[in-house]
């Protein structure tokens, strides 16, 4: 996944709290991945819209998403994609979390 991430790509969160939403942006570098945890993200496919224009993309994907077996969430992924001399690359991902309204 990391070749894929440009080096200094950022992750943007919007946290849905009730009436309000929490927002983080941080380095994707940054981003700590526990070992302990199983991490699986399913996108929803057929909802899966990539618009590309040239050298630039973007990727909105709604997804669920589960931590050791366990349903954990859902939201939409929003990744904008840079093509350059290494090919296509993730400039910046985005992406909500939601705990409710979930299909």
């Amino acid at each position: 996944f990391n070749k894929i991430l440009m080096k200094d790509s950022y992750n943007y969160m919007v946290i849905d709290q009730g009436d309000s939403a929490r927002l983080v942006s941080r380095l994707h570098k940054n981003s700590n991945f526990k070992s302990d945890r199983i991490i699986k993200e399913r996108m929803r496919e057929s909802e899966v819209v990539v618009q590309i224009h040239k050298r630039i993309a973007t990727v909105w994907a709604p997804y669920d998403l589960w931590l050791n077996d366990q349903y954990s969430h859902c939201g939409v992924d929003a990744f904008i994609m840079l093509k350059g001399d290494h090919g296509w690359q993730i400039g910046t991902i985005s992406f909500s979390i939601e705990k409710e309204g979930c299909k």
